[in-house]
């Protein structure tokens, strides 16, 4: 779907400017249009604004990354920096608060019973201030976040020591409250080897 808008004009506020514009509602359009995977020529996207966290958190949980905003490509239009600002509330939502010392402790693996017949298996990362219970997938071929559900619990076993600092978001999500994790973190200072460590991101 594309259309088009009118702006003021930053240099004649009372000159309105036509923008043409691709409306955005899935994610292989959010990937190619608005984050121009394929380098094509840059267009302006129009999103609702749950669409855009919808679809940011969609594309971190298959491609377990973040990617950048500057936020003077949304437009804002409030004062920078205020909090309410649509713009800069909405990225707050999708990137996250931060978690304070966020440690790792232990795992631990059990089996939760959905009823008499069916249970799933999964591996629960015990933080300081989290439990975070990671589904076991048994299916093979898993691509993206279910995928890398089966190398979680792994990837802390062997490579996350107790006490080890993680970094944790709040995000909000269509007002649904969802915990990212970043790991391993890096320190100013420690050894190449460590940090030459890949990082890995789960929801």
């Amino acid at each position: 779907t594309s259309g088009k808008i009118y702006f003021p004009d930053q240099m004649y506020p009372s000159t309105l400017k036509e923008v043409h514009f691709n409306k955005v509602d899935d994610l292989e359009s959010f990937t190619n249009m608005f984050l121009n995977s394929q380098n094509l020529q840059e267009a302006t996207t129009l999103f609702k604004i749950s669409t855009f966290e919808f679809l940011t958190n969609e594309f971190e949980m298959l491609n377990n990354c973040e990617f950048e905003v500057m936020p003077r490509i949304i437009y804002p239009i409030e004062e920078d920096g205020s909090p309410y600002n649509a713009c800069f509330k909405m990225l707050t939502n999708i990137f996250g608060i931060n978690v304070h010392s966020l440690e790792y402790k232990r795992q631990m693996i059990g089996q939760y019973s959905l009823n008499s017949t069916d249970s799933i298996s999964y591996c629960a990362l015990e933080f300081n201030k989290y439990v975070v219970f990671v589904p076991t997938i048994h299916s093979q071929g898993s691509v993206g976040e279910t995928g890398h559900y089966n190398e979680v619990s792994k990837y802390f076993y062997d490579n996350i020591a107790y006490g080890e600092e993680v970094v944790g978001k709040h995000c909000t999500i269509n007002s649904s409250q969802v915990l990212k994790l970043i790991y391993p973190l890096s320190h100013t200072g420690e050894s190449v080897q460590l940090s030459k460590r890949m990082k890995h991101m789960i929801h």
